[in-house]
């Protein structure tokens, strides 16, 4: 994992919390969409911890089992990202959308390295 890339992931999620006051008609978008922040938030934790864990694996099993919860968390981090970017483009939130869509891409590139680096070493285990 590149700091750089978890940095950017931390900046796009400085940014998911910077919306804007409440319009009446975007209640129920601007429920949905701290929600969806809220979800997001609790994913990249995980995410961020599996990929600590990942470094100080004792065991190959071990390794690959982090492996295969980590791209399994990145693409619920993916999904969330996406969904966050589409309530952000609903109530007219340009910056936010934008980070979103960011760090889905991020954690995209990431998730497709883990499944074309590691994850083919534990094919069969």
């Amino acid at each position: 994992m590149r700091l750089s890339g978890l940095g950017m992931g931390l900046a796009a999620l400085a940014a998911l919390g910077l919306a804007a006051p409440l319009r009446a008609e975007d209640g129920f978008a601007r429920y949905q969409f701290n929600t969806n922040r809220r979800e997001t938030n609790q994913a990249m934790s995980r995410m961020m911890d599996l990929r600590e864990r990942l470094r100080h694996v004792q065991s190959f099993a071990e390794g690959c089992s982090v492996t295969r919860d980590l791209i399994a968390t990145e693409r619920t981090v993916q999904v969330l990202a996406e969904r966050q970017a589409n309530l952000a483009r609903q109530l007219g939130e340009d910056v936010v959308g934008q980070a979103a869509v960011d760090l889905h891409n991020e954690v995209m590139e990431e998730r497709q390295r883990l499944e074309r680096e590691l994850l083919p070493k534990c094919e069969g285990s």
